[in-house]
């Protein structure tokens, strides 16, 4: 019996210590979020100044695809640990289950359809900031620019940045559909 009391011990400090990675993690990705709105700001008021840097706001959306896949990399790493304490830790330890009946609603939902959000919530607020700022951006400048060759490969990439910044924010629900 001690043994068993002694391993139910450990798991119950691994279980602790993952929740403790996982709020840490909700707070980074926050962090990310309003990062890219403060950088938003600055980035839109820099033409106010000088008509030229225009231009920089252009370059907005590339940063921010870098931001999404940092915030998709906090995401990830939270499902992946919600999958670890629902199919490792709770089965072993009878009091835990949070994370045990989140999968279980997950998995008893039907597919992602119309009429059930094609997106989680957290993923619309992230696609709303990430990708809205982007567009923002490039729409603020739209008056300013001159157009050129270099305009032209500038949006192009502005135009990847943004399926970059989607598919991040995205990508854990393809990695558990469930």
């Amino acid at each position: 019996m001690a043994k068993k009391s002694k391993k139910q011990q450990a798991l119950l400090e691994e279980y602790a210590t993952l929740r403790t990675e996982v709020l840490a993690r909700h707070g980074l990705r926050n962090q990310i979020l309003l990062f890219t709105i403060t950088g938003l700001g600055i980035v839109l008021s820099l033409p106010l100044a000088n008509q030229e840097l225009y231009k920089i706001a252009l370059f907005f959306p590339v940063l921010a695809a870098f931001l999404a896949v940092g915030w998709s990399q906090h995401d990830i790493r939270i499902g992946e640990i919600g999958e670890f304490i629902a199919l490792k830790i709770e089965p072993k330890v009878p009091r835990l289950t949070w994370e045990g009946h989140l999968r279980k609603e997950r998995v008893a939902a039907a597919p992602r359809t119309i009429l059930k959000p094609i997106v989680r919530t957290s993923e619309l607020y992230a696609l709303g900031i990430f990708v809205g700022s982007q567009v923002l951006a490039i729409v603020s400048s739209i008056p300013s620019i001159v157009w050129s060759t270099n305009t032209y490969i500038i949006l192009a990439l502005d135009v990847v940045a943004i399926i970059i910044s989607l598919r991040a924010v995205t990508k854990r629900a393809s990695l558990y559909p469930n």
